[in-house]
């Protein structure tokens, strides 16, 4: 008989604690081992347009893919539900809002881009392995575009 008290009142216990985990789970908006990963874009040449923005994985597959406006030179972004990990960032300015990153006729960016890390490459896109970094927790970057 104590047996099976004990086994209810374990029970009880356990499905109270679940309540918990998932009511703080539901109320955060993310999950307990998920995170957020805010970015700030700053010191564009000005405020028109949009910041298009794409978090990839260490394989370089998307993740997740943002657009916002720009304000006062900058565009903030929050990236929700991200596992613990390394990833790059990459993204633009669209200035224009045509959807596409603008280039003259050498194939140069007419528009301001970057990466994660700030990272600068010669001829082309830096390295990967300058572009990554790890997710461990809730993290914020402030990133600089590059203009030719």
């Amino acid at each position: 008989m104590k047996a099976n008290i004990l086994i209810i009142l374990s029970i009880f216990v356990f499905a109270i604690l679940q309540q918990d985990i998932t009511a703080q789970t539901l109320e955060e908006g993310k999950t307990i081992d998920n995170h957020q990963l805010k970015v700030k874009v700053e010191k564009l040449r000005n405020s028109n347009g949009n910041v298009v923005i794409k978090l990839l994985d260490k394989e370089e597959q998307v993740v997740d893919s943002l657009g916002g406006k720009v304000q006062n030179n900058a565009a903030e972004f929050i990236f929700k539900n991200i596992k613990p990990g390394i990833y790059t960032l990459l993204y633009y300015h669209d200035e224009n809002e045509n959807g596409d990153m603008d280039k003259n006729f050498i194939g140069m960016p007419k528009e301001g881009y970057g990466f994660s890390n700030n990272a600068e490459g010669r001829f082309g896109p830096p390295a990967l392995e300058k572009r990554l970094f790890k997710i461990e927790s809730d993290t914020a970057v402030v990133l600089y575009p590059f203009y030719h």
